[in-house]
């Protein structure tokens, strides 16, 4: 990858603007929040755990960015790991000298994603979480939670398989090049 000029940095412009529009959307619906904000939810929906509404839009907007900005951190600090302690499809390959570098590239371009698609669930997660909190008592419906739990996990999945396609065909295309 060395010899290939500079990505257009279109993950990291993502994720800049998925995290823009998570704080607005945390912001514009903080209005319509209780002062006394039903956080915690039981199995059938129940509220079980409080907060104040500028407590809640604080710890949302903190731990939210917080652990966007630390999923991307890591994944962009595995460089400077020694290879051994990073784990990767196909180890005898990824973890040699020459190739750990392009690994961590990979790893790195990748961990934009993961942060943008983090923000995005607990964006929706607070949607709804201000919807519940619309009813008296405050409820969370079940269903509701399946949204953004669904947006997740299929993002999630798709993220992890083209991490893998994209290290299969890095590893393909530094076989078939000419050394």
């Amino acid at each position: 990858m060395s010899g290939q000029p500079p990505r257009f940095p279109i993950p990291m412009l993502l994720f800049s603007g998925i995290s823009g529009v998570f704080v607005y959307s945390v912001i514009q619906l903080a209005p319509l929040l209780p002062e006394r904000v039903a956080t915690h939810f039981g199995l059938h929906g129940e509220a079980n755990g409080w907060m104040t509404a500028s407590d809640h839009v604080r710890f949302l907007l903190g731990s939210g960015l917080g652990l966007a900005g630390l999923l991307v951190a890591l994944c962009h600090v595995l460089r400077f790991l020694p290879s051994r302690l990073v784990n990767l499809p196909d180890p005898d390959y990824w973890r040699l000298p020459a190739n750990f570098p392009e690994a961590c590239e990979i790893v790195a371009h990748w961990s934009w994603h993961l942060g943008s698609l983090q923000l995005l669930f607990l964006g929706t997660l607070n949607y709804v979480l201000v919807a519940a909190n619309q009813l008296s008592p405050p409820r969370l419906s079940t269903a509701a939670i399946f949204l953004p739990m669904g947006i997740f996990l299929t993002g999630l999945i798709v993220l992890v398989w083209v991490l893998f396609r994209t290290l299969k065909r890095a590893r393909a295309a530094a076989a078939s090049s000419p050394t």
